[in-house]
């Protein structure tokens, strides 16, 4: 009951589950559904050197975990994450996991260093996406592997939606871009668009209300109440998309 009420004490908690014990925690977010579509097509991992941006409390670095890889370091600016992380490690004590709470950009200097980049959720929040995948192409090894996810819209065209005042009630997302228009980013800053991982709508089954969230909103409160697959401000709705990407050597 204690060890509940201090994990408590660290909410929200938005990627997991996690279970401690007999101790579930149901996170906002049903991580494990994304991961089991990255999976499949996964590279092995084994002895590479990663890293995960915006890494939250570090769950896809947990997943990483059994193939054995050198390092997995993850990258997020939130206290509170890297609070949540350093609870975990108490308990899993993996000795080749770690998180820095700092932004990525403090990270941009590390030039070919990374054998695989996850960077998933991110995208859409930077103002400028192509300066920020050509930050992520420099950062890695020459045969480098880059992990996409990220919201896509609808459309065959090669556009980006520039939303305003918020997308799903978020008011940080500034370019989500077509499937197409994506793939011209990952060209234009130096990748070979490889494979596509999956495209996938975000669902209340994904992301929902859970009392690990408290008193934060969720999904069902950014989608349209009357306007089917649309955002609380009439947007299409949230379409995630992934995608492998090499570097072109």
């Amino acid at each position: 009951q204690q060890l509940e009420q201090a994990l408590k004490g660290l909410i929200p908690w938005r990627k997991g589950p996690f279970s401690i014990g007999n101790i579930t925690i149901d996170t906002e977010w049903r991580s494990d559904l994304k991961w089991n579509r990255i999976l499949p097509k996964l590279p092995n991992q084994h002895n590479k050197i990663i890293l995960d941006i915006g890494s939250s409390s570090g769950y896809y670095m947990y997943r990483l975990a059994p193939q054995r890889p050198k390092l997995v370091l993850g990258v997020d600016p939130s206290q509170l994450f890297y609070m949540q992380f350093q609870a975990l490690q108490t308990y899993i004590q993996h000795p080749d996991i770690w998180m820095i709470p700092s932004p990525i950009e403090e990270l941009f200097s590390l030039k070919n260093t990374f054998d695989t980049i996850f960077c998933m959720g991110i995208l859409y929040h930077e103002r400028s996406p192509i300066d920020f995948l050509r930050s992520i192409r420099d950062m890695l090894k020459p045969n480098g592997t880059l992990i996409l996810e990220t919201l896509i819209i609808p459309g065959d065209t090669d556009m980006a939606l520039s939303p305003y005042p918020s997308y799903g009630k978020m008011n940080n997302a500034y370019f989500i871009p077509t499937q197409k228009c994506l793939q011209n980013w990952l060209y234009r800053t130096g990748f070979n668009y490889q494979d596509s991982l999956f495209t996938h709508p975000t669902t209340l089954d994904e992301q929902r209300h859970t009392e690990w969230l408290g008193e934060f909103q969720s999904l069902e409160t950014f989608i349209h109440p009357t306007l089917t697959n649309h955002t609380i401000e009439g947007y299409p709705g949230p379409i995630r998309t992934g995608i492998m990407a090499k570097l072109n050597i």
